[in-house]
């Protein structure tokens, strides 16, 4: 390894942040528990189509809640390091149980909006070992032409900028000249 390689990265959660976001999600699971019992309730005289959509929306907002808040109060309990970069790859256990190597990152974007965003896709291989909801997102991200993937810093500690030179760094290093777009 040389010098102009960035340094090993690891992370860990912040568990007050993690238990705030649980409750937070926990709290619209609720909300929509109870938005879908008053409609039950009160929406007896509105037309069959505007009862059905309310209640559709209650079951989103619930189920959304639920899983996301199970996510966040599952990930308390997680092990460190829940974010590395190195030079044996990316791992990120919100997404993929191992570490997926550069080489199989194929691409990686940096935004700068009020933050840094970084965006990254992965080849088919790699992708097929991402859990199944970072996997639907990525589609949905894909279909409006950005990559796949975004890397959440929520509830860790760690650095907006430091985690984009590292990506970037790392995955320029693992790639030919030219082949990085971003």
């Amino acid at each position: 390894m040389t010098a102009a390689l960035p340094p090993t990265l690891a992370f860990r959660n912040r568990p007050r942040a993690l238990l705030g976001q649980g409750l937070f999600w926990a709290g619209e699971s609720v909300l929509g528990v109870a938005l879908g019992a008053v409609m039950l309730v009160e929406g007896r005289g509105m037309p069959g189509w505007m009862l059905a959509i309310a209640l559709l929306l209650a079951a989103f907002l619930t189920a959304v809640g639920l899983h996301l808040s199970v996510f966040c109060l599952r990930q308390l309990g997680a092990p460190d390091p829940v974010l590395a970069l190195g030079p044996e790859g990316f791992f990120d256990r919100r997404l993929c149980p191992r570490a997926i190597p550069w080489d199989q990152v194929t691409r990686v974007d940096i935004y700068h909006a009020r933050a840094v965003q970084v965006m990254f896709d992965l080849t088919p291989a790699a992708n097929a070992r991402v859990r199944r909801l970072p996997r639907l997102l990525a589609r949905l991200n894909r279909g409006v032409g950005l990559p796949g993937y975004s890397l959440s810093l929520m509830a860790t500690d760690a650095q907006d900028i430091d985690i984009a030179r590292a990506m970037h760094g790392w995955h320029a290093a693992a790639h030919p000249p030219g082949a990085d777009p971003a």
